[in-house]
């Protein structure tokens, strides 16, 4: 397989069409449909807000070629927990790495703003995403069933990361 250099970032303002669209895709992709009200992505609102450093979050992109093709990011919960939210990698490029860099990435910036755990919640049908997360040391704390969908929700403890 040929492999693309991939360039993970901050999230920069221009970037915003391009992660709208990926993750309308990604929302896709999982059974949802992106105009839910349940899923209206309020953090996208306002990513200063919601994601900048001072806010205890981050916003990571991952580029090819000057597209975005993949994100992820953490938001803070608590001074001690942050939530790890709108991971996304495009099909054509997943199985490449690239979710796992940019989770690493997130993982030592929340451990850099301190926070001691971090917790997320996936659809449990997503396998590829629930495997990566439990590959890393991810625990699952809960399962239940939002908007008729099966979830489960996973914590890593960070110390040591």
């Amino acid at each position: 397989m040929y492999q693309v250099a991939l360039n993970i970032r901050e999230y920069r303002p221009h970037d915003m069409e391009q992660i709208l669209q990926l993750n309308a895709y990604g929302l896709r992709a999982a059974g949802i449909d992106p105009s839910d009200d349940y899923y209206d992505g309020e953090d996208f609102d306002d990513i200063e807000r919601t994601y900048s450093r001072a806010a205890g979050g981050a916003l990571l992109v991952g580029e090819v070629a000057g597209q975005v093709i993949a994100m992820g990011g953490i938001r803070r919960v608590t001074t001690e927990i942050c939530e790890l939210l709108r991971m996304r990698v495009y099909p054509e490029f997943q199985g490449r790495g690239y979710g796992k860099a940019i989770l690493l990435l997130l993982e030592e910036k929340a451990a850099d703003l301190s926070y001691q755990r971090i917790r997320l919640l996936t659809g449990e049908d997503q396998h590829p995403a629930v495997d990566l997360y439990a590959k890393h040391g991810y625990t699952v704390t809960e399962r239940e069933i939002i908007m008729d969908m099966p979830s489960v929700h996973m914590v890593k403890e960070l110390h040591g990361v």
